[in-house]
């Protein structure tokens, strides 16, 4: 019986404290002309429905669920099928420090990244 207790007990406060921890919010900027998506996971991309865009002139923030040492990837497109143009990975607690950011602009047909994290 206490075992259950206990075990019951570790349980709720594993819920409880992965539901407290809402991970981070990464921010995306662009300003281009195009759609751009975003992919947390290179087996996800050109599928169309993991595709967390972000619209020409658009900036927005996606939130993500992780802790301080996990690895983020952020990985940007042109559309959901296009070109890759940027891909970075860095833990969570990275992304958070740096302010989590990453912008895009446009060059004639170039396309120009830059993020807040430390090079």
């Amino acid at each position: 019986m206490r075992a259950g207790v206990v075990f019951l007990l570790f349980a709720m406060f594993s819920v409880l404290a992965t539901a407290c921890d809402p991970g981070i919010g990464i921010t995306i900027v662009n300003r281009t002309a195009s759609k751009i998506c975003w992919y947390e996971s290179e087996k996800e991309v050109g599928n169309p429905k993991w595709c967390a865009d972000v619209q020409p002139g658009q900036t927005v923030e996606y939130s993500t669920i992780c802790t301080s040492d996990w690895q983020q990837l952020v990985l940007l497109t042109i559309g959901a099928y296009g070109p890759q143009i940027y891909k970075r990975s860095a833990t969570c607690g990275e992304w958070e420090q740096s302010g989590a950011r990453v912008t895009v602009t446009q060059s004639g047909e170039e396309f120009i990244v830059t993020d807040s994290l430390p090079d």
